[in-house]
């Protein structure tokens, strides 16, 4: 009996441990799905206002980290003692210009929120990435010419179109570009980009469509 009694203490910690460990992987999940969900336009996550890097910045290194603290049920609170838990949050991202959006997450977290990192008892950590340009409300920006840059990326919503009213192919809800042109190059009065008609009348020019009155297109 004595035996046993020996190991009740033991044993109550590590089931005590594995449920500190599925209850932080949860919150590691739910502060994932925060950092997500933050519109491109925003400075701060809107769950648990987590400081975001500037969108068009480009630094391999650390940018923003971010520590706060998590009660038994993942609300965040003010103090340590109030606390279970504690999280940290490193932001940085890409070094490349050409994904500066792109931004790497690193997450742990560790227990009791009452001491330091170094000295938790359990702790779970995770790595991730997402690119703050297809965040929600944000929008991918292509160029179709070195002068006019066009809004017709996603994120599209369930009509499949974007904010700007472009399909994923580039056309709206009437099958015209965002220079005017139909899917076949011609425009709403139907004329092509160098201004000719599907006959060959130009645009501008009296010809027969005039119908003899000498009147411009």
């Amino acid at each position: 009996m004595f035996s046993l009694q020996a190991l009740i203490p033991s044993t109550l910690k590590l089931a005590n441990n594995a449920s500190d460990q599925t209850a932080a992987t949860t919150m590691i999940s739910s502060i994932t799905q925060d950092l997500r969900n933050t519109p491109a336009g925003s400075n701060v996550s809107p769950g648990f206002g987590i400081p975001m890097p500037n969108l068009n910045s480009t630094n391999s290194t650390l940018l923003t980290s971010t520590n706060f603290y998590l009660a038994e049920d993942g609300l965040g609170v003010l103090l340590p003692t109030q606390a279970r838990y504690a999280a940290t949050v490193t932001l940085s991202n890409a070094a490349a210009a050409t994904v500066t959006s792109l931004t790497t997450a690193r997450i742990k977290v560790y227990w009791p929120a009452t001491v330091a990192a170094s000295n938790a008892q359990g702790s779970v950590e995770t790595v991730t990435f997402f690119n703050r340009q297809f965040q929600r409300g944000g929008t991918y920006v292509a160029k179709n010419s070195s002068t006019v840059t066009t809004l017709t990326g996603g994120p599209f919503t369930c009509n499949g179109y974007n904010q700007y009213g472009y399909n994923c192919n580039g056309y709206d809800q009437h099958g015209f570009d965002c220079n005017g042109f139909d899917c076949n190059g011609y425009n709403r009065d139907g004329f092509d980009h160098y201004g000719f008609d599907c006959n060959g009348n130009h645009e501008g020019c009296k010809n027969s469509r005039d119908n003899g009155e000498g009147d411009d297109d």
